[in-house]
């Protein structure tokens, strides 16, 4: 538990002894030098790291140095060495991430080289303890079913090749990673509650691609229309069922993508004339009221339990 305290202040109103002062002074600097000394590590390593891949320009020699960088990151993290835990959850990401971009040269970008992916980047989140590795994993999993993102000026594109498919697995993804992290110690249901709530984006994400073109992939035929019908249905499910559970969080995120939806359709079918964006517009209002009414409930609550 990390604690920021004013102890100048403490001082002079006699809250503390000069003494504790100095004490703690003392340990601060201590501290300060620690993390300084962590950083400027880590942008050596980095720097050396970069210069050997430009070197070698191998995606051998990529996959290697990324295990590494990620084996030393890991080791630091496991030992608990608290002098050194800043570097060690610097490099083991750095690691992974440099391994990662390894095997997808290696393989190609082919479905097996995501897979591989994915599963580096949840053992290196498990071992850091790294929410940001184990989010990365639910979408290089993803780019294992034929998912992708684009970027160009002024644009951004998301490409998912199977909707339906995509919807499945993450749904159950989300289900069983959230109920597995019900029991998992503190530390590492946090981690499972990361991967649920990014699954449960990746599967809304599956919903409004089908909603749009459907499933044209070779094992599905589903219409817009399952999807644009499925998809109102699951997010008033989740609606419910996260505002009699508590959980606010599936509540929000249902919220936006229900307004997600909505903009979607109602554009789609009703196309842009001022008359539907007033009436587009005026809705989106009532929804917005609602959830911030309801966040505000819902704090209330926790503040009087």
């Amino acid at each position: 538990m990390k604690i920021t305290l004013d102890i100048d202040q403490f001082l002079d109103d006699g809250r503390i002894s000069q003494e504790e002062y100095d004490k703690l002074k003392q340990l601060s600097s201590e501290t300060t030098a620690s993390l300084a000394l962590n950083i400027v590590l880590a942008f050596g390593v980095i720097a050396v790291a970069g210069g050997t891949i430009a070197l070698f320009q191998s995606s051998s020699a990529t996959v290697v140095l990324g295990l590494v960088l990620a084996t030393i990151g890991g080791f630091v993290c496991a030992t608990n060495v608290r002098k050194w835990m800043l570097l060690g959850s610097i490099l083991l990401p750095l690691g992974a991430l440099t391994a990662a971009g390894g095997i997808i040269a290696a393989t190609h970008g082919r479905a097996e080289g995501f897979a591989s992916v994915a599963g580096l980047f949840i053992l290196g989140g498990v071992v850091a303890r790294s929410g940001l590795l184990v989010a990365l994993s639910v979408f290089a999993l993803l780019s294992a079913l034929g998912g992708a993102t684009g970027y160009e000026h002024a644009a951004y594109f998301l490409c998912i090749d199977r909707p339906l498919l995509t919807v499945i697995v993450f749904s159950l993804l989300a289900v069983l990673t959230h109920g597995v992290g019900r029991y998992m110690p503190a530390r590492y249901s946090r981690l499972a509650t990361i991967f649920s709530r990014t699954a449960i984006v990746v599967t809304n994400f599956g919903f409004w691609v089908g909603s749009l073109w459907g499933d044209r992939s070779s094992d599905s035929s589903a219409s817009p229309w399952f999807f644009i019908i499925g998809w109102c249905v699951i997010l008033f499910a989740a609606v419910f069922w996260g505002a009699v559970r508590g959980f606010r969080w599936l509540v929000n995120i249902a919220a936006i993508f229900g307004a997600i939806h909505l903009y979607t359709q109602w554009f789609e079918h009703f196309h842009a004339d001022p008359g539907s964006i007033i009436v587009a517009g005026l809705l989106t209002i009532a929804m917005a009221y609602a959830l911030i009414s309801y966040n505000w409930r819902a704090k209330r609550h926790d503040l009087a339990a």
